[in-house]
C-alpha cells in the first residue's frame, strides 16, 4: 500500500517505507525501464526468539554516480531531483532558487523530464511521509534537499579562461558561484579556487596548478558525484539508525542487485 495509507512507526512499516525512500534517490528512468534501480542493496532482516521481526540493517553497493552529471538520450537523472522541483513548497523553491527541470544542465541534457504514469509531486509527498515515519526530522530533510539543490546549481556553473592566470580558469558568473557556495554552506572564493586549481602535496609543500575551463568542468562534475554519493550514504545511515532494535536471535538476508544495462556510453559503474 502507499505510504499515506500506512500509519504508525512499527518496525515492519518502517522497513516497507525504507524501500520507496531509497528508490527515490537510487532509481531512475532508463531506456529499458521507467523505475530502474541504479544501486545494489542487501537487507538483513532481524528476528527475535519468537520469530517476530525486530529490526533491519541495509547495506548499499555501487551507486551509479555518473548518472548525476550525465544521462543517455531519453533517460532521466535520479527521481528525487524531479520530485523536489515538482513537490517543494513555495518557500523552499524560493530559498533554494528551484526552477523547472529544463533550466538545470544535469536534468536538461537528455530531453526527458517526465515518466509515464508517474506523478513526481505525489511521489515527493509520499517520500516525505516515509521520511517522517522513519523519524528523519524536518530539519534534516531540509538539509538533504538543500544539498540536492546545491548539486543542481553546481551543474549550471560554467567557466571561462582566467584574465590573471595563464592557462587557468574562473567561474563565468560569480553570482552562480555564490549561490552554490551558499547552498553548500562554504566560502564562494574557496569553492572557485577548489574547482579552478588542482592542489598537489609534495613533501608537505602544497602546489596549486591552474586548470583550463574544460578541466574545471570535469572537477565540478566530480564534486557533484561525490556530494550525491555522500547524501545517499547518509540516507542509508539514517534509515539504519531508525531500523536498529538491538541484539537479535536470527537474521534473514535479502540481496537485491540491479540489472546490468548497456548504454551508448558505458561508465566505470557499468564495468563494475
Amino acid at each position: 500500500g502507499s505510504t499515506a495509507s500506512r500509519s504508525g512507526h512499527s518496525v515492519e512499516n518502517q522497513i516497507l517505507d525504507s524501500n520507496p525512500l531509497l528508490e527515490s534517490f537510487g532509481n531512475a528512468k532508463t531506456i529499458r525501464n521507467n523505475n530502474s534501480s541504479r544501486f545494489g542493496k542487501y537487507m538483513e532482516v532481524n528476528f527475535d526468539k519468537k520469530n517476530n521481526i525486530k529490526g533491519c540493517n541495509i547495506v548499499s553497493y555501487l551507486l551509479e554516480k555518473s548518472r548525476v552529471v550525465k544521462q543517455g538520450l531519453n533517460e532521466r537523472n535520479y527521481h528525487v531531483f524531479y520530485m523536489l522541483l515538482a513537490g517543494a513548497k513555495k518557500e523552499m523553491k524560493k530559498d533554494f532558487a528551484l526552477k523547472p527541470p529544463d533550466q538545470f544542465w544535469y536534468l536538461g541534457q537528455s530531453g526527458c523530464f517526465e515518466v509515464d504514469r508517474r506523478s513526481d509531486t505525489k511521489e515527493f509527498e509520499e517520500m516525505v511521509a516515509a521520511m517522517n515515519n522513519l523519524a528523519i526530522t524536518s530539519a534534516v530533510q531540509t538539509q538533504i534537499f538543500q544539498c540536492l539543490a546545491g548539486i543542481l546549481h553546481l551543474g549550471n556553473l560554467s567557466f571561462v579562461a582566467s584574465r590573471e592566470v595563464e592557462g587557468g580558469s574562473r567561474a563565468a558568473a560569480p553570482a552562480d558561484c555564490r549561490r552554490v557556495a551558499g547552498l553548500f554552506g562554504i566560502n564562494p572564493d574557496s569553492l572557485e579556487r577548489a574547482l579552478c586549481f588542482r592542489e598537489t602535496l609534495v613533501n608537505g609543500e602544497s602546489t596549486m596548478t591552474p586548470l583550463s575551463p574544460e578541466k574545471a568542468v570535469d572537477l565540478r562534475d566530480a564534486l557533484s558525484k561525490y556530494v550525491y554519493g555522500k547524501v545517499f550514504d547518509h540516507i542509508v545511515k539514517l534509515v539504519n539508525s531508525s531500523l536498529f532494535r538491538g541484539k537479535v536471535a536470527l537474521n534473514i538476508g535479502v540481496l537485491d542487485i540491479f540489472g546490468f544495462e548497456v548504454f551508448k556510453v558505458n561508465s566505470f559503474e557499468q564495468l563494475c
